[in-house]
């Protein structure tokens, strides 16, 4: 936000000329090195601030904004956050879905779950970019917070459901400081 401010200063007295940070990076393109998120390892290596498109999913990061398909009509994945959390899964992920019940109901926290190219459905990803954006596999799945942060992700899955409960209770305990 300092940054912010100084540009606005910058921009009233000098004009555009002789900025040096660009806003877009500034604003949606840093990353949260602590607090609700589950870092990765070897996240503390990450630029604070970089073009928001090179962001692939790590925790910290603004959720990259993808445009999937549902019943015929276009959506964006940032229209799916805003009120609670998201698990984002692959289309592989069914494994995830039925964990994510179960945590619900043992946290008592209401959240969105949302398959990409699964089953017909569910959201389809037309372009093939959502794995990428996401940094996940076909098994992976993405929490994103209801601010538009990803909050935690595992990248692959291939461990059974009652891990999977685990994880994500784990994860979402994390997150919420529980």
């Amino acid at each position: 936000m300092e940054q912010v401010v100084m540009l606005s200063q910058q921009r009233e007295h000098d004009g555009s000329e002789g900025i040096t940070v660009n806003t877009l990076h500034v604003n949606m393109g840093y990353h949260y090195q602590g607090g609700a998120i589950v870092p990765e390892a070897g996240s503390n290596s990450l630029p604070l601030v970089q073009p928001p498109e090179l962001w692939t999913g790590q925790p910290g990061t603004r959720a990259a904004h993808v445009v999937l398909e549902r019943d015929g009509q276009s959506v964006s994945t940032i229209d799916l956050f805003g009120t609670r959390f998201v698990l984002l899964v692959g289309p592989e992920g069914q494994s995830w879905l039925q964990a994510a019940q179960k945590v619900e109901k043992k946290l008592g926290l209401p959240m969105d779950v949302y398959q990409i190219g699964g089953q017909p459905n569910d959201f389809i990803d037309p372009g093939n970019d959502f794995l990428n954006a996401y940094g996940i596999t076909s098994t992976g799945a993405i929490i994103v917070r209801p601010d538009g942060y990803i909050g935690w992700r595992k990248t692959v899955s291939g461990e059974n459901k009652e891990h999977l409960e685990q994880v994500l209770t784990d994860a979402l305990s994390t997150i919420l400081f529980r």
